[in-house]
């Protein structure tokens, strides 16, 4: 008799949570072009407003997705807010055909009509701040819509993901977000994180506003943390977030910034914020086109992963 090969533990938190999370193609194979990374990077954001997930940072690379996310404490949803989350992944329209509906149930009344109401609103409330009911659904997103457009069958990923609960300290989470955000870098296809869009740096730069959210929360709690050294006459930086409002471009023009010394072409004399890259730097591997398949040798901080495992 044969026996099953058992999934794999995952460690989650109960309740809120950091969490490094990554998935890759089957077979390792490079697949998705620039129209389906865009595509991936706004299903992401769509699926996460909708689960009550805080995207930190990502990177969509053509074979694989590498994601810091914040997973916020579950609470009580009223008609509208709930409304609102279905709306960010299935469009306005169909949101409010279920505002009328479950508004139109309640007025009728009656045990039969509240108890659909209860029903609907806890199978939408079951499918939210939960990483791996996200990641599930993110996923299959991705897989109808890309064999869809390729005219393929079958699975699209190598396995389910991978993930890791992070310690919630400035320390941890900018090292890892660093290292998401330079996964270009190191595969050679940019020079600095944010020549490739398709990444939450990147995106903040942009001039997006969900991702300089993320980058302003993540200057502060190093600036909380003391991690580094803030110097006053670097604020030279705020023309870069030029689209973000005022507070998040105080923020940011408070962070120093350094050459990142790189190995070959990619990275040397790269100019990049000190934040999250204050402990590891940009070294490019690996051979021209693709990802890189080279592993790095810098080290996760805090986590108790190797950055191959980051990969």
């Amino acid at each position: 008799m044969e026996i099953g090969t058992m999934r794999k533990l995952r460690l989650k938190n109960d309740g809120e949570g950091f969490y490094n999370v990554g998935t890759r193609c089957v077979d390792r194979t490079f697949r998705f072009d620039d129209d389906d990374k865009t595509h991936i990077v706004d299903q992401i954001r769509r699926m996460a407003d909708f689960c009550g997930i805080e995207v930190n940072t990502y990177a969509v690379m053509t074979n694989h997705i590498h994601l810091l996310l914040h997973v916020l404490p579950k609470r009580e949803l009223n008609d509208d807010e709930l409304v609102d989350r279905v709306a960010a992944l299935y469009g306005r329209v169909k949101a409010e055909k279920l505002r009328v509906e479950w508004a139109e149930w309640r007025r009728v009344g009656g045990e039969a009509a509240q108890q659909r109401v209860e029903e609907e609103r806890n199978a939408l409330l079951r499918r939210m701040g939960d990483l791996s009911i996200y990641m599930k659904e993110l996923k299959q997103w991705i897989s109808r819509d890309y064999n869809k457009k390729v005219g393929r069958t079958g699975t699209l990923w190598e396995d389910r993901f991978w993930s890791c609960l992070l310690e919630d300290t400035a320390e941890t989470l900018t090292s890892v977000a660093s290292y998401i955000d330079c996964n270009a870098v190191r595969a050679g296809i940019v020079e600095c994180p944010e020549d490739y869009k398709w990444c939450g740096y990147a995106q903040a730069h942009a001039g997006r506003a969900a991702a300089q959210k993320a980058l302003a929360q993540r200057i502060r709690e190093v600036e909380r943390a003391a991690v580094v050294d803030v110097p006053a006459q670097n604020a030279a930086a705020c023309g870069v977030f030029a689209h973000g409002n005022e507070v998040e471009q105080l923020e940011i023009a408070t962070i120093n910034h350094l050459d990142v010394a790189g190995a070959g072409r990619a990275g040397a004399g790269c100019q990049i914020p000190l934040l999250g890259y204050q402990r590891k730097r940009c070294v490019a591997a690996g051979t021209a086109g693709g990802d890189s398949r080279e592993k790095s040798r810098n080290r996760g901080v805090g986590i108790g992963i190797e950055a191959d495992d980051l990969l």
